[in-house]
């Protein structure tokens, strides 16, 4: 989710997101965020992670992700993604 982002993202709705030292997402909220070996995101707590065939996030369990035309992510259902401004 991290590469999808204009900057590392702070928030989704109401549930804050959290990092492990290496930058990879650790939870949201508090859901666990599970990766595959490949480096994805595989799960975040028990729901499961779609992607497109360009490697985008387009599903979280039921929820739908949307993003900008530029492919950055601004929604996970109908949660608001807040990001930190990019260095």
């Amino acid at each position: 989710m991290q590469d999808g982002t204009k900057g590392k993202i702070n928030w989704i709705g109401d549930d804050m997101v959290t990092y492990h030292s290496d930058g990879r997402i650790a939870r949201i909220g508090y859901e666990h965020v599970v990766y595959h070996s490949d480096g994805r995101i595989m799960k975040v707590g028990n729901e499961r992670v779609f992607y497109n065939s360009q490697g985008k996030i387009i599903r979280i369990g039921d929820e739908t992700v949307m993003h900008d035309h530029e492919g950055y992510i601004l929604l996970v259902g109908e949660q608001k993604v807040l990001c930190a401004q990019p260095s």
